[in-house]
């Protein structure tokens, strides 16, 4: 059986018979923390409900495991083996998961619509937060790359260890509030290994945004971190174009990459 990391596209592409259930099987898929938060704060919740149903009820039928831990969490876990999660906040969606499986979506009180959608859409200023302060600092990183040698010098470099100390200062960032101490992980520490798919994707995908012009968009930053689960052993899933043409033509990352059309 191989053991897969799933996109949250992969629930809906389940959801919306994209992808045949019966080609499943022999698959142990595991959903994430971020596959709950996604399909938690998506504007579908509002617009289109019984398709987001579909789509906890196609993860609730067909996951292996859910790993509820959510990706900062998980880094310090990797790093810090006696450390124990708290996964109170991905519990309670799934649980909201289960009552909504179950529920007259049709009799849903007009307040918790209203309260839904006032929660959805300050995730989503967030989200677009993010990606603005990133994109407003692209030109500045491709002058820069133009100055000291450009574009062809600029894929010769090796950044994995900048991306790793700028995962580390998330990490001490987030565990400074919301844990019971600072975390910092160490550079050189050999559990970074476990993390190549992580990592390499980071580097590879920040290469492209400041090399061929292009934007980061809002749903990148999930997307990115949805790669924390995936260490040696593991496959992961995804439709997503631009992730699948990232991770094909890199050696380090095509190993990892899960395609359905090999079955």
């Amino acid at each position: 059986m191989k053991s897969v990391i799933c996109d949250t596209n992969i629930w809906y592409s389940v959801a919306n018979k994209k992808i045949n259930e019966s080609r499943l099987k022999d698959l142990h898929l595991y959903g994430t923390a971020v596959n709950i938060l996604e399909i938690s704060s998506t504007p579908n919740l509002i617009k289109n409900i019984e398709l987001i149903v579909r789509v906890v009820k196609s993860m609730n039928q067909h996951h292996y495991l859910i790993i509820k831990t959510n990706p900062m969490e998980h880094l310090i876990v990797l790093f810090n083996k006696d450390y124990v999660p708290d996964g109170n906040v991905e519990e309670r969606l799934l649980n909201g998961f289960s009552t909504l499986m179950n529920i007259d979506t049709k009799k849903i009180p007009i307040e918790n619509i209203k309260k839904a959608k006032k929660q959805i859409n300050k995730i989503l200023a967030t989200q677009h937060k993010v990606a603005d302060q990133i994109n407003n600092r692209l030109p500045n990183i491709r002058e820069e790359i133009k100055r000291k040698g450009g574009k062809k010098r600029h894929r010769k470099i090796d950044f994995t260890d900048t991306w790793k100390k700028f995962i580390s200062e998330l990490v001490s960032i987030y565990s400074k509030e919301h844990c019971d101490k600072e975390y910092i992980l160490d550079i050189k520490d050999k559990t970074w290994e476990n993390l190549e798919f992580f990592i390499y994707t980071w580097e590879s995908y920040f290469k492209i945004l400041e090399i061929e012009n292009r934007k980061f968009d809002k749903n990148d930053w999930a997307d990115l971190f949805n790669l924390v689960y995936v260490q040696p052993g593991f496959k992961y899933w995804t439709l997503e174009k631009k992730w699948n043409r990232i991770f094909k033509e890199n050696e380090k990352l095509s190993k990892y990459l899960y395609d359905y059309n090999d079955i």
